[in-house]
C-alpha cells in the first residue's frame, strides 16, 4: 500500500514540474494570470419606471432605537477592519438616559369648608309713636286730677308742664316751686297726678314726652281747669248739697251748708 501511495505522489510531482515548464495545457510563452477581485463599486440605484403600488396611507420609514451614524471611510486604522459602505453603527454616547420618573406625592385631602352660617340681620328697632294723648281736667279748688297718656316702643316718659301763655315750662315734678302745697305723683310714668291742685294753677298745660328709636315724641297738651266750689255749682259743674234748715255756723252766720260739706271733684 506504501508503495501504491508513493507512486501516486511521484507522478503528481512529475506533473506539476511539467506544467510549471511549459504551461499547463499551453506554450512555454504564455504568461502565468492570477485571478484577482474586482474593485467594489457602490451599486446604482436603480430607478423603477413601474409605478408605485397606490396606498391611502404614507409610507413611514421603520423606527430605530438609538442614534446611528454612517461610517464612510473606505480605509480603517487601529487594525480594525471597517465595515461595507452605508452600514449604521450604534453609538452607545449618543443614547439619551431615559430619566426615572419622579415620585409624584400623594396630595393630602383638602378638608371640606366649615360653612360659615350667613348671619341674621338684625331688625332696625320699631320707632315710637303715640297712642293716647291726654284729656283737659276741670277740678274744684283744692282737688285733685290725674292724666294719662301711652305711646309704643317707648324706653322712658317724661311729663312737663308750660303756662298759659308758653313763656314758662317746666317739668311736673317741679311744679310745686310755683305752687306751694301741691302735690305731684307719677311724673315718670303713664298717669300723672297732681293733687291739692290751686286756684291760680287753672289753664296751665301738661303734656307727655315719650323717649325711644325715631323720638322724642310728644302727645297733645291737655288743660288743667281750677275753680271755685261756687262757680262749679253756678255752671251746673257739681250739684249742689242740699241746705239744713236753722243750721248756723259757730261764728253764727248761716249759709245753707252743713258745717263741713265735701264737694268732690266734677269728674271724679
Amino acid at each position: 500500500m506504501k508503495k501504491f501511495a508513493i507512486l501516486i505522489l511521484a507522478v503528481l510531482l512529475c506533473l506539476g514540474l511539467c506544467s510549471c515548464k511549459g504551461g499547463f495545457f499551453g506554450s512555454d510563452s504564455a504568461p502565468v494570470v492570477l485571478p484577482t477581485e474586482p474593485p467594489y463599486t457602490v451599486p446604482a440605484v436603480q430607478s423603477s419606471t413601474a409605478p408605485a403600488p397606490y396606498s391611502s396611507q404614507p409610507a413611514q420609514a421603520p423606527e430605530i432605537e438609538g442614534n446611528f451614524q454612517p461610517d464612510m471611510s473606505m480605509s480603517g486604522g487601529n487594525n480594525t477592519s471597517n465595515p461595507p459602505v452605508g452600514t449604521m453603527i450604534f453609538d452607545p454616547s449618543a443614547v439619551t438616559p431615559t430619566p426615572a420618573p419622579t415620585p409624584v406625592p400623594t396630595p393630602v385631602p383638602t378638608p371640606p369648608p366649615t360653612p360659615v352660617p350667613t348671619p341674621v340681620p338684625t331688625p332696625a328697632p320699631a320707632k315710637v309713636y303715640a297712642t293716647k294723648s291726654p284729656t283737659s281736667e276741670l277740678v274744684v279748688q283744692g282737688g285733685s286730677a290725674q292724666f294719662v297718656a301711652y305711646a309704643e316702643n317707648s324706653t322712658s316718659v317724661i311729663w312737663f308742664m308750660a303756662s298759659p301763655d308758653g313763656g314758662t315750662v317746666l317739668t311736673a315734678a317741679e311744679a310745686p316751686r310755683l305752687f306751694p302745697g301741691l302735690q305731684v305723683s307719677g311724673s315718670n310714668t303713664t298717669r300723672l297726678t297732681l293733687s291739692n291742685i290751686p286756684l291760680n294753677m287753672s289753664g296751665w298745660k301738661v303734656q307727655a314726652r315719650f323717649e325711644g328709636y325715631g323720638g322724642p315724641v310728644h302727645t297733645n297738651m291737655a288743660t288743667v281747669w281750677s275753680v271755685t266750689l261756687q262757680e262749679a255749682i253756678a255752671n251746673g259743674w257739681v250739684a249742689a248739697p242740699t241746705p239744713t234748715p236753722n243750721y248756723y255756723y259757730p261764728n253764727g252766720q248761716y249759709n245753707g251748708y252743713p258745717n263741713g260739706a265735701f264737694y268732690p271733684n266734677v269728674f271724679q
